[in-house]
């Protein structure tokens, strides 16, 4: 007999197994591992198709007692103090996917599956929110930690990760990669429980994807964390604990894990040697170049990479904060962000400092296409790729590597002129040479990506690619964004 209720139970869990589907990446290269012995955290953040991730300066300040703030889905007592923040964030939220304090402190959540049922929580916090509440609170990626662990317990999680446009909840449980200048930490959570390790500075790279990563080896956790796994048959009492084993689902296991192990190869050959530019090509990469799972046909898509072109499942922004120690650089332009607009296959990583305004055309887009967003144009880019992979995709990277090999040069002596005038005390003078470099180099980038849209319209009537596009054979995501290709 058809029972109504399971088959809705069934529905709901089918929405967040495929919402599941989505899935980040990120890398964090300790002292070890890097060129300068500085700590170098990068993220490629996976999402909605049709979802704009905006880019803004938040303003910290001292708050009055008995002030609030308004997150995604609930209200809760403001900090006396809060830092100010750069971050990458979808349109419609509070928080955002990739968040960076004054102090340094980067905090990137990932979507991880455990054995404890996910479940909705209206008034709950998604990940966006507590990687904000992490670093607006946060002096050091172990308080930013706690900040969330705190937010977890007393609120729970769950909330809605979906825009209010959408009709599917998006609910999932989180793991964060949280990072300063000295430290990094992982923080794996099941529910309202969670998990914590210090991440060794002699491992040189750990990189985090959508599956549990802490084992045995761990610093910290939450009381119950153990008694409950006893409790519900995972666990026996006096066995060795293990986290991954006793907490996680297994089953995504194989198709993520290769991306993070993607990841450690690429940058094993590099160790000691490692700068920003490498963890780019390690974001931007889409078809396993050189390792027996290569892609012989366009982008990866039985086996999962770094860098996907999926609907439901395409990069919308990505960034690589570098937080050096060099102290022959100004303290305000110690820590740099590079940071690309939608996939960073199809646009250039631009450098943004803490003391240097945020262009805020930047912040301009939501879930349709918008001609004065840039995060549009760029996205833009990424739809008409995926007409040719094997043709466009070569022609976004021969555009954009030597635009970027420029900057980067531009870019060291832009900061030589502004440390000298750091160093004179004409601090003013030094932020307005920044201010401009930034703004320069958004500017040209988006003017590029406005060109190359011209240029694919054209190749197009040569070189169309096949007639259906296997990624979205019915044009629903164009449909949705309300955006025409190649007319």
């Amino acid at each position: 007999m058809f029972n109504m209720k399971k088959f809705g139970v069934a529905v709901a869990m089918l929405s967040l197994i495929a919402n599941a589907a989505a899935a980040c990446d990120m890398v964090v290269v300790t002292p070890k591992g890097s060129a300068d012995g500085s700590m170098i955290w990068a993220k490629n953040s996976n999402r909605n198709n049709e979802e704009c991730m905006t880019f803004k300066f938040h303003a910290g300040g001292k708050h009055a007692p008995g002030e609030t703030v308004k997150v995604s889905h609930t209200t809760i007592p403001q900090a006396p103090v809060t830092y100010s923040v750069i971050g990458a964030e979808p349109y419609w939220g509070w928080g955002g996917e990739i968040e960076m304090n004054e102090k340094g402190v980067c905090c990137g959540n990932e979507l991880i599956l455990t054995k404890d049922p996910v479940h909705h929580e209206e008034e709950g916090m998604n990940g966006h929110d507590l990687n904000r509440l992490a670093v607006e609170r946060g002096a050091t990626a172990y308080e930013a930690m706690h900040v969330i662990i705190d937010m977890i317990e007393k609120y729970g999680q769950g909330g809605n990760a979906n825009p209010p446009s959408s009709s599917d909840l998006y609910v999932y449980w989180n793991s964060f990669l949280i990072v300063d200048p000295n430290e990094a930490w992982v923080l794996e959570t099941s529910d309202r429980r969670w998990i914590a390790r210090k991440v060794d500075v002699n491992e040189g790279v750990f990189a985090l994807t959508n599956m549990c990563s802490i084992g045995s080896v761990y610093d910290e956790c939450s009381d119950d964390l153990i008694q409950h796994a006893i409790e519900k048959g995972w666990f026996a009492e006096g066995d060795e604990f293990n986290f991954f084993k006793v907490y996680s689902q297994i089953n995504p296991r194989p198709n993520f894990e290769t991306k993070g192990r993607r990841a450690y190869d690429m940058l094993a050959k590099k160790m000691g040697k490692i700068v920003p530019q490498d963890l780019m090509e390690v974001m931007r990469d889409n078809k396993l170049a050189g390792s027996f799972l290569e892609s012989r046909f366009g982008m990866a898509k039985v086996t999962r990479a770094l860098s996907e072109h999926m609907i439901g499942n395409s990069i919308a922004g990505s960034a690589i904060f570098h937080l050096r120690h060099d102290e022959s650089i100004p303290e305000p332009m110690r820590n740099v962000i590079w940071a690309a607009m939608a996939s960073p296959d199809c646009g250039a990583y631009r450098p943004f400092y803490f003391c240097a305004k945020v262009p805020e055309e930047l912040a301009i887009g939501e879930n349709t296409y918008d001609i004065k967003s840039p995060w549009w144009c760029f996205d833009m880019l990424d739809r008409m790729a995926r007409a040719n992979e094997d043709c466009y995709f070569d022609v976004l990277k021969a555009i954009w590597t030597p635009f970027e090999a420029r900057m980067f040069n531009e870019n060291k002596m832009m900061e030589k002129k502004a440390a000298k005038l750091f160093k004179d005390g004409k601090d003013e003078e030094a932020k307005k040479l920044v201010s401009d470099f930034v703004q320069l180099y958004c500017d040209k980038s988006w003017n590029v990506a406005k060109g190359l849209q011209g240029v694919f319209k054209e190749l197009n009537k040569v070189m169309p690619g096949p007639k259906v596009n296997l990624i979205d054979p019915d044009g629903v995501s164009n449909k949705n964004a309300k955006v025409v290709l190649f007319q």
